[in-house]
């Protein structure tokens, strides 16, 4: 049962996905543990940095403080396709399901999203995926390939929270990736991500 006083909770792994939240919604910062955590009337945003690590560590301290104060965890970010003749760059695909890759290389534990109508499948992993080959093995696993959404889910899982992951296809996985051209392109894939949740999610939950 969910209160009135309850906010949705925003996670982010970099600042650059944040940036049109922020401007958008009127955040103010919130002094805390670590810095990267903003509050707004309705909402809290949380930048955690890269990797599973501060996705788990930094989403958990900040639940054991307030996880009477929210009522949805929404983890809105970029990723690359596993899939790319059917995927394609631009795309913004809402994820019903988050796989880890295990030590083997095969998806461990895995966790659902809230999200009824999605049907994408984003594999966590610890690593960037810089080759065509490691795209290939990874593709029968999942769509899409990130290296936070797992933790994020993780702590919404341990917390008994619903979530809710939306990704903005960045690249495709190879030797040749631009990492300089996609951060050029990060306030316009973190605007593209905001009229994204504006439409498909904060009119409707909060």
């Amino acid at each position: 049962m969910f209160t009135a006083d309850q906010k949705i909770l925003l996670l982010f792994a970099h600042r650059g996905e944040a940036t049109a939240f922020l401007s958008g919604n009127h955040f103010r910062k919130i002094k805390f543990f670590f810095p990267g955590l903003y509050g707004s009337q309705e909402e809290y945003l949380l930048i955690s940095g890269g990797g599973v690590k501060n996705a788990l560590e930094k989403t958990r301290l900040f639940c054991e403080t307030y996880q009477h104060s929210i009522r949805y965890i929404i983890n809105p970010g970029i990723a690359g396709t596993l899939h790319p003749q059917s995927i394609k760059i631009g795309s913004i695909c809402q994820i019903k399901e988050i796989l880890r890759e295990t030590a083997e290389g095969i998806p461990g534990d895995s966790f659902h999203t809230a999200e009824s109508a999605a049907q994408y499948k984003c594999l966590t992993v610890d690593h960037p995926v810089n080759s065509h080959e490691e795209m290939i093995k990874l593709a029968p696993y999942a769509h899409l390939v990130d290296q936070e959404a797992w933790g994020f889910a993780k702590i919404a899982h341990d917390y008994h929270l619903p979530f809710y992951s939306f990704k903005l296809i960045s690249d495709i996985p190879s030797h040749s990736v631009d990492l300089q051209h996609i951060l050029r392109k990060t306030a316009e894939f973190s605007h593209q991500l905001f009229q994204f949740y504006q439409k498909n999610y904060y009119r409707k939950i909060v």
